[in-house]
């Protein structure tokens, strides 16, 4: 309707796939490059996954249209709920296999037949199945079993599945462990950052010819992606909806207040973008419904109520004259920062001199749950914390009431302008509920992380922090999503990049030499000269594993990795101690295994980054690695850090031998997986977090003056 008015040659902004217009973002140029890769394999399992709109099927099919079809054939199918039976029946139809039977044995053996003379002809079969994430677990197997076809050595078929997060989570289930070690590629579709949602834009107007008319005021590009959060098909459904409006109003200039109008009437046409229509989910603030206070706090005490049941450890709460002074009368309280490890002491420490630092926020006073680390504080130019609350022995529970009884005192004391803490621990929950309590505002440095693991500890602490959260800050712009998804505001969303990132740049470049730690702990530096180099390994998860089968499992992948290459494992006494328990040492003992105690944070990022490969169960090992650049292997068969995997060097090879040898002989042979840093993994996540600090205080101020809710729930 609006092409000749603007004299383009065609609709810049089709809903439908079409390869002729794909954006080479960042994103999908990783992710093509993934599949060219699968494909060059010509084995196993691809799997591609992105959100609603990311462009899925567009880069598939961009891909296809790259492969020399005289020697591919590839068939493509749309998984609606389909049976085991009913997938077999599709493949067969996909594949345009003439076949009359219905038997599930037929079927299979004309699948077979089929593929079998194909690859005889020199040719190679590929399966695209579309909305994978809608197989069930038996139809996923029944995929497996067809990759198990084989010809001489040659593999007769290999498949895509390709589909929306839930697909992901499926897979990374116990249950599919089988499964995944036949995967050999995957990536994850985001949305387009700021820049790049400007771009796609421009370049699917020059696709049709697009002469600026109508011209885009820069303003508008920002107000687009507020409103489609830079996914493309919503992208797409906007500016179509936009380019509409311009002609009906004779407009050759579309700006942020156009952009806004626009949105508006399309969002009160179809209703709450919340649900399945796919329309903006980065609303403007103020239309973002909120609960009643009542409300709010009706959930706070619903949280509150399900630790009650734990009698906390005799104890004395933290004498008032040994917590820090409260702010003066009339002025901000302070910003209380919650540390609860060792690896939160790392990623606050950049945080905290940056917020010290600056004149326009209230002060900072740190408050360690545990055992205080000094030497690990002056190592990271940190302060010794104001308030240490020691509470170190008991169960989950048991500790979780502890902090809360003497974190108590420290909220009355200081009466801080808002709690900072890292998710995902025991302690860092015990704070966010006593805050709450307390109406004191919480924020969330590492918000949206899931595993979707549900059983796990820090799954559970990260879901219930981050709803009790004020403010969550993420470390990736999919957490939105996934926060958005659990019913959480998306205005209390920021995504501000990874803290960890800002700690591992600067400690790097005043790490310490592998070389010079193994001399300080007088080991024998020889393995530094080995033709592979060496490994790193670390296990920080130990504490969760009772099964011997499966500490054995963990070992004998190490055993055989160490036939590759020395390792360097940094082990905690306990962990030592549980395997002496377990009778298990010895298989170190024989292997090329150097068993090393906890080092500085400076001695680690040291040893990691001369390392050939890192092998982890932490999720911040992943991360560090992924900064550095050095290939990782995950000895668990999930990861929170699902970034680091589709974007960075990790690699889940759960606790299988063969997956664990065969990422080694890669990285030997190939240098590995290096993958790069993030979107905001700059080194500037502490500035953006005090940036934003400024402006969200201002606003609980506000609403606290005026008798609002000072949290959107």
């Amino acid at each position: 309707m609006y092409e000749s008015h603007f004299g383009i040659t065609g609709l810049p902004f089709q809903l439908n796939p079409d390869p002729s217009f794909y954006f080479d973002s960042r994103g999908h140029r990783s992710a093509l490059a993934y599949l060219k890769f699968g494909v060059h394999q010509g084995e196993g399992f691809i799997v591609v996954t992105g959100e609603i709109g990311a462009g899925k099927t567009t880069l598939v099919r961009t891909l296809l249209g790259e492969l020399d079809a005289e020697k591919i054939v590839a068939a493509q199918i749309v998984s609606t709920q389909l049976e085991a039976g009913d997938l077999l029946r599709a493949i067969v139809t996909a594949f345009g296999i003439p076949s009359k039977s219905l038997t599930k044995a037929d079927l299979i053996s004309t699948i077979e037949g089929f593929l079998t003379a194909l690859t005889a002809k020199g040719r190679r079969a590929l399966l695209i199945v579309d909305e994978a994430q809608n197989l069930n677990r038996e139809a996923i197997e029944e995929l497996r079993m067809l990759s198990n076809f084989m010809l001489g050595n040659r593999s007769l078929l290999q498949s895509f599945l390709v589909g929306q997060p839930e697909l992901r989570s499926l897979l990374l289930s116990k249950p599919m462990e089988q499964f995944r070690q036949r995967v050999i590629a995957s990536c994850h579709l985001g949305p387009l950052d700021t820049t790049e949602t400007r771009a796609y834009i421009e370049h699917r107007l020059h696709k049709v010819g697009w002469k600026y008319d109508p011209g885009f005021a820069p303003n508008a590009f920002d107000e687009i992606y507020r409103w489609t959060g830079g996914v493309p098909r919503r992208v797409n459904i906007l500016c179509n909806r936009i380019m509409l409006a311009a002609f009906l109003n004779g407009d050759h200039v579309i700006d942020a207040q156009v952009v806004e109008r626009v949105a508006r009437e399309l969002r009160t046409e179809v209703g709450d973008p919340s649900g399945p229509v796919e329309l903006p989910l980065a609303l403007p603030p103020r239309i973002v419904p909120q609960q009643s206070p009542a409300a709010t706090q009706a959930a706070r005490d619903e949280a509150l109520a399900a630790l009650r049941f734990a009698e906390p450890t005799a104890s004395q709460p933290m004498p008032l004259d040994q917590l820090p002074a409260p702010a003066e009368a009339g002025t901000a309280g302070p910003l209380l920062c919650v540390i609860a490890s060792r690896s939160d002491t790392v990623k606050l420490a950049p945080l905290v001199r940056h917020l010290a630092a600056r004149k326009d926020l209230p002060g900072v006073r740190l408050v360690h749950t545990g055992h205080l680390d000094e030497a690990l504080f002056a190592e990271l130019d940190l302060p010794v914390a104001d308030v240490s609350l020691e509470v170190t022995a008991g169960s989950n529970t048991q500790r979780t009431a502890e902090v809360m009884l003497r974190f108590e005192p420290v909220i009355d004391a200081t009466q801080p302008s808002a709690v900072l803490l890292v998710g995902g621990s025991d302690a860092a929950l015990a704070c966010s509920l006593v805050a709450s309590k307390k109406d004191v505002p919480v924020v969330n440095l590492e918000a949206g992380l899931r595993s979707f693991e549900r059983g796990e500890p820090a799954e559970i602490n990260r879901r219930m922090t981050d709803q009790l959260a004020g403010l969550l800050c993420t470390t990736v712009r999919s957490a939105q999503y996934t926060l958005v998804r659990e019913g959480i505001a998306d205005k209390r969303v920021q995504f501000v990049g990874n803290l960890l990132a800002d700690a591992v740049k600067q400690v790097a470049t005043q790490a310490i030499k592998p070389q010079d730690t193994l001399r300080r702990l007088g080991s024998d530096a020889a393995c530094m000269a080995d033709r592979n180099g060496y490994g790193v390994v670390t296990l920080q998860h130990d504490s969760n594993i009772s099964d011997r089968s499966i500490f054995a499992q963990v070992l004998g992948a190490l055993q055989v990795a160490s036939t590759e290459l020395p390792l360097l494992w940094l082990m905690h006494e306990r962990t030592r101690s549980r395997f002496e328990d377990m009778g298990l040492l010895s298989m170190i003992l024989d292997a090329r295994i150097k068993l090393l105690p906890a080092v500085g944070y400076r001695e680690m990022i040291g040893m990691i980054a001369g390392a050939t490969c890192v092998m982890t169960d932490c999720g911040e090992v992943q991360e560090e690695a992924t900064v550095l650049g050095v290939p990782c292997m995950t000895l668990l068969p999930y990861t929170d850090r699902l970034i680091t995997v589709d974007e960075g060097s990790n690699t889940v090879v759960g606790r299988s031998r063969s997956l664990l040898n065969r990422a080694i002989g890669e990285t030997l042979k190939y240098g590995g997986k290096k993958g790069r840093p993030p979107e905001l993994w700059d080194g500037e996540t502490s500035r953006r977090i005090g940036d934003h600090l400024v402006e969200w205080l201002r606003e609980q101020a506000t609403a606290r003056r005026s008798g609002g809710a000072v949290q959107a729930a």
